[in-house]
């Protein structure tokens, strides 16, 4: 940073001043050192009844059992799992590249954090997976477990009457936090009753439906600003019942800082409605081209030249007849900064919905990225790996972890209520786990699809996790996963975003300037 100095001279009731700075300054230099400590929260899973919830997390900078991961593994660092607010750690991670599952059956959990230190805090990752076979909230549902951070947007859900869509909101400091909502709806910006200066304590959490913010709004987009430390958010959607059927449960994941530039991918192939929902928080009409990327390079949208977002609304776009069952990965420049993703309904008379989001490309000084997803008999695995800009190079890890036995607790918790009684154990695999690492080339303007199976046929429950490490020199990539189940059906999936792995250092030199009389 440039210093100068103004001298003021007064007499005679006349003010001169002159300024004579330095000799312009060298561009600092910048580094990018890693970070040694890394603070995630896991939103809390809400089922209940004959649920399996799941609880993954896991340590991965490189794909296990390399030369790399070993050698990391004997260096100091550490990770561990704890509930938010609790004082000492429920399970301790072993070595980076051995992830640990927690699982339990029928009950509500609260809040997880994952605290991660020395040369294992670059590469922290964890996620949540629960999966609903009957109920009101039948559905699979999973979301990443996500550093605190000064500003969220979400964009789906809504409050209309018989929607059970809740914003979570987490501060797993020792420090206490405040936080601000601002929601948009289909007519602009709306007033959320009681949305300002909300108080969060160290290790805490909160619950807030958005039908007792803005009651009766069929489309929002919430935007969570700290205004004093940092908090972790989630948006938990349950949608509205059709004919007394279940219409899903999901998290819908958080969506990029609103931008002139916004890639979604993994947008799955199958019937039902496909829809693009976008939202424009600024004050000035946007106007948003898309492209499609294809297996084989991009193309133009038929039929969708542009999409016009008023100031300060959400909109929905049906792309239905536009992906024609296909899957879909679209890259949108806008004069306007904007954000948001995509909804997919799965299924026929009975559907899931799945959410997906845009997210900051995986590439440049953080080249890791990953996610838990759900493991079983009927689900299969889809990541897509996307390159907007240029050919995407690197590695896919998928390793697989079931059990044949339902472990864990049992019992019945309301939804809503605070967990009671003890915390789910740790989980080990009693088959063997499977390991894929998977070397994915994706030229420039396209993508490419990899699909990892669920488990065998004997499996009850399990997780698979899965970690992107782009290689140096690789194009800035986007990746999703899609976890589905054809016979239920469920849904669920989420992009991944890059682990910040390192903090940007820039070299700062003083340069007092040169102080000279005024002529």
């Amino acid at each position: 940073m440039r210093r100068v100095v103004l001298a003021v001279l007064v007499c005679a009731g006349m003010v001169a001043a002159m300024v004579a700075p330095g000799a312009a300054p060298s561009p600092p230099s910048v580094d990018y050192r890693p970070v040694t400590s890394m603070l995630t929260a896991c939103p809390q899973l809400t089922a209940a009844g004959q649920a399996t919830n799941v609880l993954g997390a896991l340590v991965a900078a490189e794909a296990p059992g390399s030369d790399a991961a070993d050698a990391q593994a004997q260096r100091p660092g550490s990770a561990a799992l704890r509930p938010l607010g609790a004082s000492e750690d429920l399970v301790r991670l072993a070595a980076p590249g051995t992830p640990v599952t927690l699982r339990a059956v029928g009950s509500s959990q609260p809040a997880f954090v994952m605290q991660s230190d020395g040369t294992w805090a670059p590469s922290a990752l964890a996620g949540v997976v629960t999966r609903q076979r009957e109920g009101d909230t039948q559905g699979l549902a999973s979301a990443a477990c996500a550093p605190p951070g000064p500003h969220w947007w979400f964009v789906g859900g809504g409050s209309e009457l018989g929607r059970g869509t809740a914003l979570l909101v987490s501060n797993p400091a020792e420090e206490p936090a405040r936080f601000d909502i601002a929601l948009h709806s289909g007519g602009g910006p709306v007033q959320a009753l009681a949305g300002k200066g909300i108080d969060l304590g160290p290790r805490s959490s909160v619950r807030l439906r958005l039908d007792a913010l803005a009651p009766d709004e069929e489309l929002l987009a919430v935007e969570v600003r700290a205004t004093s430390g940092r908090v972790a958010a989630a948006v938990r959607d349950v949608a509205v019942p059709s004919e007394d059927r279940p219409r899903g449960v999901d998290f819908i994941p958080p969506a990029q800082e609103p931008g002139t530039r916004l890639v979604v991918a993994g947008i799955p192939a199958g019937d039902g409605a496909r829809q693009l929902v976008l939202v424009n928080p600024g004050t000035q009409f946007a106007t948003v081209s898309p492209r499609l990327l294809t297996g084989i390079g991009r193309e133009d949208v038929e039929g969708l030249a542009a999409i016009a977002v008023p100031a300060g609304a959400v909109i929905r776009v049906d792309l239905t007849r536009v992906l024609d069952g296909r899957s879909g990965t679209l890259d949108l420049t806008s004069d306007t900064p904007i954000t948001g993703g995509a909804r997919a309904e799965w299924g026929d008379a009975s559907r899931d919905d799945l959410w997906l989001a845009g997210a900051p490309l995986i590439g440049g000084p953080d080249p890791l990225g990953g996610a838990v997803a759900a493991a079983g008999p009927g689900l299969v695995t889809t990541v897509t790996v996307a390159a907007p800009d240029a050919e995407v190079r690197g590695t896919l890890t998928a390793l697989t972890m079931t059990s044949t036995q339902v472990a864990g607790l049992s019992g019945t918790d309301a939804p809503d209520e605070a967990p009671s009684g003890p915390l789910p154990e740790p989980v080990a695999p009693d088959v063997p786990v499977v390991t894929q690492p998977i070397q994915v080339v994706v030229p420039a303007g396209s993508k490419r699809e990899i699909t990892i199976p669920g488990g065998g046929e004997d499996a009850v429950a399990g997780v698979t996790t899965l970690t992107w490490q782009s290689d140096p020199g690789s194009g800035p990539a986007a990746v999703t996963h899609v976890t589905l189940d054809a016979e239920l059906p469920l849904a669920t999936g989420y992009p991944w975003w890059p682990v910040t792995s390192s903090v940007r250092s820039v070299a700062v030199r003083e340069d007092i300037g040169v102080l000279a009389p005024a002529g």
